[in-house]
């Protein structure tokens, strides 16, 4: 599974980059990705939020 991240969300391709969808609830303005065991951090010019 890939992950992107960007203005407009976090988005995930299970088919290595050929179709994206994007991660429901994640916020706009990624900058910063961290996976810890199971979960996914995302970084933004705002805070921190756990996916």
């Amino acid at each position: 599974m890939s992950s992107r991240s960007g203005d407009a969300g976090l988005f995930t391709s299970s088919d290595h980059g050929l179709h994206w969808q994007k991660v429901p609830g994640s916020p706009s303005g990624a900058t910063r990705l961290m996976l810890s065991d199971h979960d996914l951090f995302v970084g933004t010019g705002k805070g921190i939020y756990l996916i």
